[in-house]
């Protein structure tokens, strides 16, 4: 099957879920069929610092995020000041309702405003136990990434749930039972309907 590349100019998506998700598959899914689209996954930033880290602790209060954020605001201003104002990038992260994922999600749409881009923000939601089996993988392990399901538990149980969005181009989108194809459709789909 033969299959054009979409055009879309300065996008910003933002995708947003539980580790395990599956936000860097999407990203990846979505990149590979729109030109000039640069996946940003958290991990490409915290992976600079997480090799440092006992991971198989929660690192939500851990100080290394004061640095992570230093280096997140150097590629942020990169992206502002140097990157190709036609070019999208599709970043990825998991924000919960606290006063500090809040503060990392205004300086993404900071970073929408100063480069003029179309922002589309979108929650990946999935059943808890779909993640699990997802978390599992060697790959994860191998690229930093969160494996233990203890810790996946307590940020649904103890935690309060991901983080509030009030923007008019939030996507909201249960993915339990969407394979990454039609997760990436339904986006791309809505980012075309989005002003």
């Amino acid at each position: 099957m033969h299959y054009m590349m979409l055009q879309m100019e300065n996008v910003i998506i933002y995708l947003l879920g539980y580790p395990g998700v599956g936000k860097l598959t999407i990203a990846n899914k979505i990149s590979t069929c729109v030109k000039n689209t640069h996946v940003v996954d958290n991990h490409k930033i915290n992976n600079l610092i997480f090799p440092f880290v006992d991971l198989s602790k929660d690192l939500n209060d851990h100080p290394l995020w004061p640095y992570i954020g230093k280096i997140r605001d150097v590629v942020f201003r990169f992206i502002v000041n140097e990157a190709d104002a036609k070019h999208n990038f599709i970043f990825t992260a998991f924000l919960l309702e606290e006063e500090k994922h809040k503060v990392a999600y205004n300086k993404m749409l900071n970073l929408a405003e100063q480069r003029q881009a179309k922002f589309i923000p979108v929650k990946l939601l999935c059943d808890k136990d779909i993640i699990k089996k997802r978390m599992q993988s060697e790959e994860r392990k191998q690229n930093f990434k969160l494996t233990d399901t203890k810790i996946l538990d307590d940020y649904f149980i103890n935690r309060p749930g991901l983080i509030n969005i009030n923007h008019p181009n939030l996507l909201s989108l249960d993915i339990t039972n969407l394979n990454k194809t039609a997760v990436k459709d339904k986006i791309i789909t809505w980012v075309e309907s989005c002003n």
